[in-house]
């Protein structure tokens, strides 16, 4: 069992109210806006999820432990990226799965990658690389990661390596389920 520690006064059902109680919360002026509140209540919960992990992130670095901490945070994203495969494909050969995937990708992972590796310092921007070329195949910052405004060279990397994980493992999914087909029905 795990142990956790809660910091700021934060404790489970501290107010008494359940989780569903929890999201009609009133503003000063006495109206309900649930919306604006939960969106808030979760950004700040994101916002506190980067920051622990990066203080986490920075201590190991101090430490000498950079590539052990890039790689814990690394193996953790494509745990989840290979569980959404997954569970968006699953059994259903009918349907495209890659754009809801890609979206996934830019909603989740990237939003938080950006969010860490600023708290990290490691936004470089995408304009100054280090050679100071740039391939014409490359895509524009702006359409490459939509809700950013110029990504970062790390986090244009990031998202080509979560793609290209979701492509080989939904690749690896489709083909193990295609073998499984030809086993049930040789002929």
């Amino acid at each position: 069992m795990v142990d956790v520690e809660f910091t700021d006064d934060v404790s489970p059902n501290k107010d008494g109210m359940d989780l569903d109680e929890k999201g009609k919360v009133c503003n000063k002026d006495g109206e309900m806006d649930v919306d604006e509140c939960y969106s808030d209540r979760r950004f700040s919960e994101n916002s506190r999820l980067v920051k622990n992990i990066g203080k986490v992130v920075l201590d190991l670095k101090s430490l000498g432990f950079t590539s052990m901490a890039d790689d814990a945070y690394a193996s953790a994203i494509f745990l989840l990226l290979k569980a959404k495969v997954y569970n968006v494909a699953g059994d259903d050969f009918r349907s495209s799965v890659l754009q809801s995937i890609q979206s996934w990708i830019q909603a989740v992972p990237l939003q938080f990658l950006h969010a860490l590796l600023v708290y990290l310092g490691d936004s470089v921007s995408y304009e100054s690389t280090s050679s100071g070329l740039k391939s014409p195949l490359a895509p524009q910052p702006s359409s490459f990661c939509p809700g950013i405004d110029t990504p970062s060279e790390g986090l244009v990397r990031w998202k080509l390596r979560l793609e290209y994980f979701a492509y080989e493992t939904l690749q690896d999914l489709r083909i193990a389920k295609l073998f499984e087909i030809i086993v049930d029905y040789p002929e």
